[in-house]
């Protein structure tokens, strides 16, 4: 989490053309996923940047007295705006913290939809029926018979003469500001990958235009979750790729899965440390908790899981299910290892795929978008079952714990001091 001072100055501007259906398009889609003080907080973004046009930067203090908000509330919903990328923050420092604020436009209701992650959330938000009827609203009837069109082409009517010196001249004018929508960070570099693709495939290259966007997000998503750097990553995709096959259903995505399962036992397909640009958020502490943090924040979840394991190859159907949590919920690596140590500890060393995706659904109820997020969730709910279990049983109590034992969370191995003073030192920095 950021630590951002009141007195620290900031600037917005807006990355994006931003046109007044996306305002409606932040309400109805984003909002039940990012909360409403992170949708205000956007808004409020949107005016300040024209306001900062007059006078160029102010204070977060300033800014949050205009609009009645707290810095704990700003950071958080700071926070949510970046994870779904609608706002990109730089810091810049010298003799004082300037953070700078960069606003992108949301996605297109179109591409809202059509991202699996984004309307998974939505479906959780609101409920899958309420989901359906906000995306009804966004369709458009193209079944009504309007005969044969018989519109004039461009060409037609302007016949533009390429040879001209303005038209040419036009060319490789300054760039304008664009629609440039909000996207997740990733530090896969798509440009490096199909580099690794042409080198595999010279005479049948896979190249920007093979692969449709969702396909691209899916390629991404793999490689983050199981650690490949864009050579591995290609090494695998040129044997499950058939371009014979409509673009958006060229790479065999089952497949895919299945041969990096099967790759594990290749250790040089893995552990490639240059593919993680951000540093890992490090305690310092030394006890077993702290150790176990660290390792939750360096490690893929599949090497998380066998080193907790004590080195076991982990079993194919439990690869399976942590690839289909990563692709239904979009937890970062550090959040899967935390449901994996979570599960395992309560669950005997085990990993039920039905309780796994019972605490995965909650996780994403809470909106939690990192590791300290999901152990000072998880941790409340040991508390709140600690606490409650403090209380002297009844008859029905008694009768209904072998029926209710699945579900009863109680980790002795971690006391309330040790987790509160680590959580601290995380918040500390």
């Amino acid at each position: 989490m950021k630590i951002i001072s009141t007195s620290d100055y900031f600037s917005i501007s807006l990355s994006s053309l931003i046109a007044d259906y996306d305002r409606e398009t932040i309400t109805n889609l984003y909002q039940p996923i990012i909360g409403f003080e992170a949708a205000a907080l956007y808004f409020s973004f949107l005016s300040e940047a024209k306001n900062q046009e007059i006078y160029s930067m102010s204070t977060h203090g300033d800014f949050l007295n205009r609009v009645g908000m707290n810095i704990y509330v700003f950071t958080n919903a700071l926070e949510k705006l970046e994870g779904i990328g609608l706002v990109k923050t730089y810091l810049e420092e010298e003799n004082s913290k300037i953070y700078h604020y960069e606003v992108y436009a949301p996605d297109t209701p179109f591409d809202f939809f059509n991202n699996t992650v984004f309307y998974g959330l939505l479906k959780q938000s609101i409920g899958e029926k309420e989901a359906e009827r906000l995306k009804a609203l966004y369709k458009v009837n193209t079944n009504e018979e309007k005969g044969r069109e018989i519109s004039a082409s461009f060409d037609e009517v302007y016949a533009p003469d390429m040879s001209n010196p303005i038209l040419k001249a036009s060319i490789n004018e300054d760039s304008l500001k664009e629609r440039n929508e909000g996207n997740v960070n990733s530090s896969f570099s798509d440009s490096k990958f199909f580099e690794e693709c042409k080198k595999l495939l010279p005479e049948n290259s896979i190249n920007e235009k093979s692969l449709s966007k969702k396909e691209m997000e899916e390629v991404r998503r793999m490689a983050a979750l199981n650690g490949l750097a864009e050579e591995q990553m290609a090494q695998i995709i040129v044997t499950v790729y058939d371009g014979s096959r409509p673009k958006g259903e060229r790479v065999d995505f089952y497949n895919l899965r299945e041969k990096i399962i099967f790759s594990r036992s290749f250790t040089s397909m893995y552990k490639h440390p240059e593919y993680y640009s951000d540093e890992p958020a490090k305690v310092s502490s030394q006890t077993k908790l702290g150790q176990k943090i660290n390792l939750m924040e360096s490690q893929i979840p599949s090497d998380f899981l066998r080193i907790v394991s004590g080195m076991i190859e982990p079993a194919s159907s439990d690869l399976v299910l942590i690839d289909d949590i990563s692709k239904r919920y979009n937890f970062p690596n550090s959040v899967i290892n935390v449901l994996i140590d979570y599960t395992l500890t309560t669950q005997n060393n085990t990993l039920p795929r039905k309780y796994v995706e019972k605490v995965a659904a909650s996780l994403a109820r809470e909106h939690v978008t990192c590791a300290q997020d999901a152990m000072n969730y998880l941790n409340s709910v040991n508390k709140k079952k600690r606490k409650k279990s403090e209380t002297p049983p009844t008859r029905a109590d008694i009768g209904d714990k072998e029926d209710n034992e699945e579900s009863n969370i109680d980790s002795k191995e971690i006391s309330d001091e040790e987790w509160d003073a680590l959580v601290k030192e995380i918040d500390n920095g």
